[in-house]
C-alpha cells in the first residue's frame, strides 16, 4: 500500500487515491474543502481539537452504487445530496478526511467522528485524518459504528464504538499497519456493500488481531520451551521452570514493547544490523545468547529499576571484593559488547527510571543463611556473572527467519499427522504487529494491540499447556480470561449500587441520573455541586476486592470507569485533589495549612520541626502531581485510586506480576515525555506490592480470639507503623530506600507476630487466674450459705379433688445445690483452658503474619487477612468484592476434609471452588457491600448447590441474577451466570435477567423482578419461580413422582481400590454374579434395544446399588438426554449410571400408567417445568427434578385406560422397534390431558412448547 501521495498531492486526491488501492470507486462531485463549522453547524465544539481542523472534504459515499459504477465517479454525489441520503438508509458509509494542524488523541478523534455522525441520522461516518508527527504527514481512519435494533419491540438505532485506524505512517508505514490495510483491500468476490461491509468489520475486529497475534505468539513460546535454561535454584522441574519463566520474558518483553510507544526505549537495541556492530558473537550460531544477556537483562535490572543518574557497572568481585554482590540493578557483561563501558551506558542513557518494582530482579540472598551472617544467593532470573547461574536464550529465538516446527507434542501429542506450525522470532512477530499503550474502551477501540493484551497472553497461555501434566493449566486452576464487555457489565452494577448505599441522594430519579452519569455520552454532570462532592468522597473511600484477580481484567476495569467518572464529576480535578489532601494529611490539613502551631505542642524542637517538614512535603508531593504539566489530569485520578481503593490477590505469583504491569502501562501513558526535565518529565512508578498481593483467598488466619486491636494495644501501634512504612514504601524510588524500609516492615512483622504470640498466651493466663478468683469467691459463698440458718417454706395448695396439700420447700437445700452447680461450672472453664494447649496454634499464626514478605515476588502465602497483607483501613471490610473466581472441583481427600470443616454451612456434597468464594466473598465484605461474580449457571438451580443458595438467600440479598449466558469462555464446557449481591438479608427486590454475549457485546433480551418474599432457596432463576405457580394446578390432587415410586441411579462400576480400575465387564455370562446390563444409548421410547453384555455384579464395585432396582419389573431412563426417554422391562436387568431405574412401590400406581405420564407430551413438559436442559452440549435427566414431578391420583380404570395404550405401544416395539406407535402415543397423551383437568387452552399452550 503506497500512502506517499498524502506528503505530495492535496489531501482528496491523497485520499481518494487511498481508496482506489482498496478497490473502492467513489462519487464526490466536488474537491472543494468545506467549512467545517458550517457542516457540522451544532455540532461543531470551540474546543481546542476542533479548532485545530484546518480543511475538510467530502470524499463520497460507499453504497451498492459504486458496485456499478464502471469509472472512479460514475455516480457523483454532492455534499447535500449524499446528507439526504444519509438521512434514508444504515446500507452504506459516507466519507469525509480533513487535515489538522495538531496531532489529536483518540479520544479526540472520537470525538470528532461522533459529531460528523450527528449530521447523518442513519448511515455511518468514515473520517481520514491527516496531521505531522515529526514533519512526516500521517493519517488515522475512524469509523463510526452503527446499526439498526434488531428487535422490533425496540426502535431507533443504535450508535456503537468509533472503530480508529491510528497514527498511520505514510513514508514508513509500520508493517501492522500495511498488514491491516493490505486486509482491508476489496476482493473479488465482494459485489455490493452488505459484504464489504462485512468483510471489513471483521478486519477491523481486534478480537480476531489478539488471535492472530497469540496463535503467533504462542507457536513461538512453545517452540523456545526446550530451547532455553533458567537457574533451578527453586524450581526443580525444567519444564515447569522453563514455562513460568518463557511467560514472564513474554510480558516482560511485551510491556517493553508498549513503552517503546511512548518513545521511552530507543528503537536500536531491536535493531539487527545495530546490534552486529556492538555485540560480540551476536546470532553467531545456535548457542549464541548474548543479546538477552547483555541487552534485555541490563534493560529489565540495570535501567528501568535505577535512576539515570545512577547507572554504573556492578564491580566484578571475588573473595576480597564483594561491594557489589548481589545488587541487582547495576549493569553486567560488558565483556559481551564491542564497545566500551560508557559507550553501554550510553546506550541505555535516555530511557526513564520507572521503578515501581516493575523489573526487580528476581534472584535474591537466602533470608534464612543471611540472618546467620552467610551470603548465599538464590537465582531465578539468572542476572549474574556467575558461570552455571545464568539465564540462556539464544539469540536466533529473537530475531531467527520463520522456519516450520513440529509441535505435536504440545497441541495433540494423540495425533496421527504431525501438526507443524510456521514461526518467527519473537521481535519479528512483535514487529508485525501494531501496538497501543491505551486499553480500549467500549466506546473508543483502536484497531492495535492494547495493554489487555498482557493478561490474555498470560491466561491463553498458561491456558495452553501445563509442563506437570501436559495439559491445561488455568483450566485446571478453572480459571479463564473473562471478557471486557463481561467486566464493563459487572463494574457498572457494582458501583452503582455501591453508590446508591454510600451516599444520601434519595431522589426518585437518582438511579436514572447515575446510569447516564456512567454511560459513555457528552452530557457532562448530571448532579449538582453537594451532590457531585458525596460521589467522589464515596469513590475516594471505596475498598474494592478481586479475590482471583489473575492478570488484573476487573482491577483494571474497575480503574477506568472510576476515572471515567470523575472525569465527569470533576473535569479540572479541583475537588479530587482537595479530598486527596484530606485523606493523606488527615482531616486537620487546612488548620494545618493555615497555621502550624497545631503541632507546636511537640516537646522536643526537632521532633516538632520534623513534623511540620512532613506536613510541607506532603502537600508538596500533592501540588506537583496534580499541577505537573508532564502528567495529564487522568494521573493524579488513577494514583490515588490505585493506592487507596484498588486491592487484588491471586494464588500465583506470575499472575500478580501481570496485573502490577498493566497498572504500570496505565499511570505511564498520562505521562508527557520531556528531555529538559529530570528523569524526562516522568514520575517513578508506585510499587504496588501491598496492593497486589500472592495469597490463597480461601484460607484465612485462625486467630485463637478477635480481641486483638483495642485503641491501646501494642499491636494496634505496631500495625499503624506497619502502614506508615508500606505508604512511604509506596512511594520509595531509590534500592537504598525500599531495602531499608522492606528491613522494617520485616522486623514490624516479627515485632507483630511475638507481640501476637504473648498477648494471646497472656491473655489465657489472665482468663484462668480471673475464674480461679470466681471459684475462690464462689467456694467462699457455699460456707457461707452452709453455715446460715435453715430455711424452709411451706406451702398449701388444692388439688384436683378439692383437697388441700401441703409442701415443704428447703430453701437452703436449693441455695447449696445452686451455689455448687455455680462451682462445677467455673471448674469446667478453668480445667478447659488448662487442657487446651493452644500454644502451638498461636505461634503458627505469628509465624505466618512473621514470614509474609509482599516483596518476595517468587512465593505466594498460604492464607489471606486484609488487615495483614493491605493495612487496617480494610478492617472494616471491603465495599465491592468482585471477580471471576475458579471453577474446579475439588477431589483429593485433605483438601475436602478442610472445606468440609470452614465452609460446611454451603456445601452440600459438591466440592467446587467458586462455592468457597461465595462465602468468603461476602464474609469479607462490609455491611451492606456488593459482591459481584460471574460463575458456573449451575448454581442457580441444581440440587447439589441447595446449601450454597440457602446460606445467600438468609444472609444476603441478591440485586440481580443471570440466565444462562452461554459462549462466553471459549475452553470452558459450563454456561456462565453474573450475580450482583448484598450484604445485606433485608428484603430487596432480585432482578432477574437474561442475556445474549455476542463475543463483542453483552444484549439483554429479557427482564423481570420479583420481591425476596416471591421466591425461596430452591432456585434462583425466573423460569423455575413462575414455573412453581403453574405447578400448583398440577399438584392438586397429585403426588410427586418419588412419593409414588422408589428411585435410583444405575450402578457405578469402578472398583473401591484407590487408584486402579478393573474390568468388571463381559461379553458373555462367565460366572453365577454375571448379570445382562444395558447402558443409557440402550434405552428409547417404549423400546430396550440391548447390545449384549454382562457385570460381574456384586459389593466389589464401587456403589453397586440395591439389586431390587434391577431385578424387579422396572422403569428405564436415559440419563444423558434433555427429554424424558423411557421404556418397561420386566425381566431381571441390570444397568450402570448412565440409566435409572423407578420400582412400584406397594402402594403406588401400576408402573406401565407411571410410564405413559412420563413418556407423553405432558410428562416432558412437567419436567421442563422443573429445569431446563435443551440445548445443552450434555443435557442429563435428573432424578433430583424427575422425583418432583406430579401424578395424578387416578381411579383404577382411569389407570387401565393407559396401561391398555402402554402395553400395544411395548407389543408393537418389541416386534419391532422402528414401529410407528404416533397416534398411540397421542391417544395416552389426550387421557392424560383428561386426567389434569387440562383445558382446550392450555394443551395448545403445552403442545405448542414441545
Amino acid at each position: 500500500m503506497n500512502l506517499s501521495s498524502f506528503n505530495t498531492t492535496t489531501l482528496f486526491v491523497a485520499a481518494t487515491n487511498l481508496f482506489q488501492q482498496l478497490g473502492i470507486k467513489l462519487n464526490s462531485n466536488t474537491a472543494e474543502a468545506l467549512p467545517t463549522s458550517d457542516l457540522l453547524k451544532s455540532f461543531y465544539k470551540d474546543n481546542e481539537v476542533f479548532n485545530s481542523i484546518k480543511s475538510t472534504y467530502f470524499i463520497g459515499i460507499i453504497d451498492d452504487s459504486v458496485f456499478q459504477a464502471t469509472g472512479m465517479f460514475d455516480v457523483n454525489y454532492s455534499i447535500k445530496e449524499a446528507l439526504q441520503q444519509g438521512d434514508k438508509n444504515y446500507d452504506g458509509l459516507m466519507l469525509f478526511a480533513m487535515e489538522l494542524s495538531k496531532k489529536p488523541t483518540r479520544t479526540e478523534i472520537s470525538e470528532i467522528t461522533r459529531a460528523f455522525n450527528r449530521i447523518s441520522q442513519k448511515m455511518p461516518v468514515a473520517l481520514v485524518l491527516k496531521y505531522a508527527i515529526e514533519k512526516e504527514a500521517v493519517i488515522s481512519i475512524a469509523i463510526s459504528e452503527r446499526f439498526k435494533y434488531l428487535q422490533n419491540w425496540r426502535q431507533g438505532e443504535k450508535a456503537g464504538k468509533v472503530i480508529i485506524l491510528r497514527d498511520i505512517f505514510t513514508s514508513n508505514t509500520h508493517a501492522g499497519h500495511q498488514r491491516i490495510l493490505l486486509d482491508l483491500v476489496k476482493p473479488a468476490g465482494v459485489t455490493n456493500y452488505a459484504q464489504l461491509h462485512s468483510l471489513w468489520l471483521e478486519v477491523l475486529d481486534v478480537n480476531i488481531l489478539n488471535k492472530k497475534f497469540f496463535q503467533e505468539l504462542a507457536n513461538w513460546y512453545f517452540w523456545a520451551m526446550d530451547k532455553v535454561q533458567f537457574p533451578d535454584d527453586i524450581e526443580k522441574k525444567k519444564d515447569v521452570r522453563n514455562a513460568t519463566n518463557l511467560i514472564r520474558l513474554i510480558t516482560r518483553v511485551i510491556f517493553i514493547w508498549f513503552i517503546k510507544e511512548k518513545h521511552l526505549v530507543p528503537a536500536s537495541l531491536f535493531n539487527e544490523k545495530y546490534l552486529e556492530k556492538i555485540l560480540k558473537d551476536f546470532q553467531k550460531n545456535k548457542k549464541s545468547g548474548n543479546y538477552y544477556q547483555a541487552i534485555l537483562q541490563n534493560l529489565f535490572f540495570g535501567t528501568l529499576n535505577q535512576k539515570m543518574d545512577e547507572r554504573d557497572f556492578a564491580e566484578d568481585h571475588n573473595r576480597t571484593n564483594k561491594l557489589d554482590q548481589g545488587i541487582k540493578n547495576k549493569y553486567r557483561y560488558p565483556d559481551k559488547f564491542n564497545i566500551s563501558k560508557k559507550e553501554i551506558i550510553d546506550l541505555f542513557k535516555d530511557i526513564p527510571f520507572l521503578n515501581g518494582g516493575l523489573f526487580d530482579c528476581l534472584d535474591k540472598f537466602d533470608e534464612e543463611k543471611l540472618e546467620k551472617g552467610k551470603k548465599e544467593q538464590i537465582f531465578v532470573d539468572g542476572f549474574t556473572r556467575l558461570d552455571g547461574k545464568q539465564a540462556i536464550v539464544p539469540d536466533y529465538l529473537f530475531f531467527g527467519e520463520e522456519v516450520e516446527v513440529d509441535l505435536t507434542e504440545y497441541y495433540d501429542p494423540e495425533a496421527k499427522k504431525a501438526i507443524i506450525k510456521k514461526v518467527n522470532g519473537l521481535l519479528h512477530i512483535l514487529n508485525s504487529f501494531k501496538f497501543t499503550v491505551a486499553e480500549n474502551t467500549p466506546i473508543e477501540e483502536e484497531i492495535a494491540l492494547d495493554p489487555e493484551l498482557l493478561g490474555k497472553v498470560f491466561e491463553n497461555l498458561l491456558a495452553s499447556y501445563n509442563p506437570e501434566t501436559k495439559t491445561t493449566a488455568r483450566k485446571q486452576t478453572g480459571s479463564f480470561y473473562t471478557p471486557r464487555e463481561i467486566v464493563n457489565y459487572m463494574v457498572d452494577e457494582s458501583l452503582i449500587e455501591y453508590l446508591k448505599q454510600n451516599t444520601e441522594i434519595k431522589t426518585d430519579d437518582f438511579d436514572s441520573r447515575l446510569r447516564n452519569l456512567f454511560s459513555y455520552n457528552d452530557e457532562g454532570n448530571p448532579f449538582k455541586p453537594k451532590e457531585t462532592d458525596e460521589l467522589i468522597e464515596a469513590i475516594n473511600n471505596a475498598k474494592i476486592l478481586d479475590p482471583a484477580c489473575g492478570s488484573g481484567a476487573f482491577p483494571m476495569g474497575v480503574l477506568h470507569k472510576m476515572v471515567y467518572l470523575l472525569q465527569k464529576l470533576d473535569h479540572g480535578n479541583v475537588k479530587w485533589k482537595a479530598q486527596q489532601k484530606e485523606k493523606i494529611i488527615g482531616n486537620q490539613i487546612k488548620e494545618l495549612e493555615k497555621d502550624k502551631k497545631a503541632i507546636a505542642g511537640l516537646s522536643d524542637k526537632a521532633v516538632r520541626e520534623k513534623a511540620i517538614q512532613a506536613v510541607d512535603e506532603r502537600l508538596k508531593e500533592i501540588d506537583e502531581i496534580f499541577e505537573s504539566k508532564n502528567n495529564f489530569d487522568d494521573y493524579a485520578r488513577k494514583l490515588y485510586l490505585i493506592e487507596n481503593c484498588i486491592y487484588g490477590i491471586d494464588i500465583q505469583p506470575i499472575a500478580v506480576q501481570i496485573s502490577k504491569l498493566r497498572f504500570f502501562i496505565s499511570l505511564i501513558i498520562d505521562q508527557d515525555k520531556d528531555n529538559k526535565k529530570d528523569n524526562l518529565g516522568f514520575r517513578s512508578l508506585p510499587n504496588l506490592e501491598t496492593k497486589f498481593v500472592a495469597a490463597n483467598t480461601l484460607i484465612s488466619l485462625e486467630i485463637p480470639t478477635t480481641d486483638l486491636f483495642s485503641e491501646n494495644n501494642p499491636i494496634k501501634l505496631l500495625q499503624e507503623q506497619l502502614k506508615a512504612t508500606r505508604h512511604e514504601y509506596f512511594n520509595a524510588k531509590t534500592r537504598k530506600e525500599k531495602l531499608r524500609l522492606q528491613q522494617q516492615d520485616k522486623e514490624l512483622r516479627k515485632e507483630i507476630a511475638a507481640q501476637i504470640s504473648d498477648t494471646l498466651i497472656h491473655k489465657k493466663e489472665e482468663e484462668i487466674k480471673s475464674l480461679e478468683k470466681q471459684l475462690a469467691e464462689a467456694k467462699k459463698k457455699l460456707v457461707q450459705i452452709e453455715a446460715a440458718p435453715e430455711q424452709k417454706e411451706t406451702i398449701e395448695s388444692t388439688n384436683i379433688f378439692g383437697e388441700t396439700e401441703t409442701t415443704v420447700i428447703d430453701k437452703k437445700k436449693e441455695k447449696i445445690k445452686a451455689q455448687k452447680s455455680t462451682i462445677s461450672f467455673i471448674e469446667k472453664q478453668i480445667n478447659s483452658l488448662k487442657a487446651a494447649d493452644n500454644k502451638d496454634a498461636i505461634q503458627k499464626v505469628a509465624q505466618q503474619i512473621s514470614s509474609f514478605d509482599p516483596y518476595d515476588q517468587n512465593h505466594f502465602a498460604n492464607w489471606f487477612e486484609p488487615e495483614w497483607m493491605f493495612g487496617n483501613e480494610v478492617n472494616g471490610g471491603f465495599d465491592i468484592v468482585i471477580g471471576n473466581p475458579p471453577y474446579k472441583e475439588i477431589s483429593e481427600r485433605d483438601e475436602k476434609l478442610f472445606f468440609q470443616d470452614k465452609y460446611t454451612d454451603v456445601l452440600s456434597g459438591h466440592y467446587d471452588l467458586f462455592i468457597f468464594f461465595f462465602k468468603r466473598g461476602i464474609d469479607l465484605l462490609s455491611k451492606n457491600g456488593i459482591n459481584s461474580y460471574i460463575t458456573p449457571h449451575t448454581f442457580i438451580i441444581y440440587s447439589q448447590f441447595e446449601n450454597l443458595r440457602k446460606w445467600l438467600y438468609n444472609n444476603t440479598s441478591i440485586l440481580e441474577i443471570t440466565d444462562r449466558i452461554e459462549s462466553i469462555f471459549e475452553s470452558a464446557v459450563v454456561d456462565n451466570s453474573i450475580s450482583i449481591i448484598i450484604k445485606n438479608p433485608a428484603g430487596f427486590e432480585t432482578r432477574f435477567t437474561k442475556y445474549q454475549y455476542t463475543g463483542v457485546e453483552l444484549k439483554q433480551v429479557d427482564a423481570s423482578v420479583l420481591p425476596k418474599t416471591e421466591y425461596d432457596f430452591e432456585a434462583f432463576e425466573i423460569k423455575s419461580i413462575n414455573n412453581k405457580k403453574i405447578l400448583i394446578k398440577f399438584e392438586v390432587n397429585s403426588e410427586p413422582l418419588g412419593s409414588v415410586v422408589e428411585s435410583s441411579q444405575g450402578i457405578t462400576v469402578y472398583a473401591k481400590v484407590q487408584g486402579e480400575k478393573i474390568n468388571h465387564f463381559r461379553e458373555r455370562k462367565a460366572t453365577k454374579h454375571s448379570k445382562p446390563y444395558t447402558k443409557g444409548r440402550e434405552i428409547f421410547k417404549y423400546t430396550h434395544q440391548w447390545a449384549g453384555g454382562y457385570i460381574e455384579y456384586g459389593d466389589w464395585l464401587w456403589c453397586p446399588r440395591d439389586s431390587k432396582y434391577f431385578e424387579s419389573p422396572k422403569i428405564f431412563l436415559r440419563q444423558t438426554a434433555a427429554d424424558i426417554i423411557a421404556t418397561y422391562i420386566e425381566e431381571p436387568f441390570y444397568a450402570i449410571d448412565s440409566v435409572h431405574s423407578l420400582i412400584k412401590k406397594s402402594t403406588g400406581p401400576e408402573l406401565k400408567f407411571v410410564l405413559g405420564i412420563l413418556n407423553s407430551t405432558l410428562g416432558n413438559y412437567l419436567y421442563h417445568l422443573l429445569i431446563a436442559e435443551e440445548g445443552k452440549v450434555f443435557a442429563q435427566v435428573k432424578l433430583t427434578f424427575l422425583r418432583k414431578i406430579p401424578i395424578k391420583k387416578a381411579t383404577d380404570s382411569e389407570q387401565k385406560s393407559i396401561i391398555k395404550l402402554v402395553d400395544k405401544i411395548l407389543t408393537a416395539k418389541a416386534e419391532d422397534n422402528e414401529s410407528d406407535t404416533s397416534k398411540l402415543e397421542k391417544q395416552i397423551d389426550d387421557l392424560v390431558y383428561k386426567l389434569y383437568d387440562l383445558s382446550e387452552e392450555e394443551i395448545e399452550l403445552i403442545e405448542g412448547n414441545e
